[in-house]
């Protein structure tokens, strides 16, 4: 018996077929076609999981701070200051605003009220007004004012400090 081809050959031969067109070949290969698109798709969202618990968690780890998040906020009474002008009488109008860690942190910022008023009066009063005329000057009294609160009820308990009103005549 004649064969035309190796196809005829290796089907009455009874040999193993090393290929074919759409049978069981095929069906192996759309197997693993999806078999790599599911572990692809699970290592995907294993990795931005991971990412998102390891990075984004409020950015405990990497001390990054969320800034769309406020804390509680405190208004202290307005200040009416004299400032330590030599050559006229100088004063400020200001009212500040903490904006502090947690709540428990409010409560004694509320209790320490009076030593935190004092503390920002004796501030005030030692500046002049070209000490705190310019944005730097302003920046600087922030900061000094911070420190001096935090020096009373503890570091790093309060986030911001706010001025709602600024008026020096």
């Amino acid at each position: 018996m004649k064969f035309n081809n190796t196809r005829q050959q290796e089907r009455s031969s009874g040999k193993a077929k090393p290929y074919l067109s759409n049978g069981e070949n095929g069906a192996n290969f759309w197997r693993l076609i999806i078999s790599f698109a599911i572990i692809a798709f699970l290592v995907t969202a294993a990795t931005s999981y991971f990412m998102y618990w390891f990075f984004m968690r409020n950015g405990e780890i990497f001390g990054f701070k969320n800034y769309n998040q406020l804390g509680p906020m405190y208004p202290l009474p307005e200040f009416v200051v004299n400032l330590s002008d030599p050559n006229w009488p100088r004063y400020i109008r200001l009212k500040v605003i903490l904006e502090v860690k947690n709540k428990k942190v409010l409560k004694e910022v509320e209790d320490r009220g009076p030593q935190i008023r004092d503390k920002v009066i004796s501030v005030i009063r030692d500046k002049t007004v070209k000490d705190i005329q310019s944005s730097q000057g302003f920046e600087d009294l922030r900061g000094e004012l911070k420190r001096e609160i935090d020096s009373i009820i503890g570091t790093d308990k309060i986030n911001n400090l706010y001025f709602d009103g600024f008026v020096i005549q």
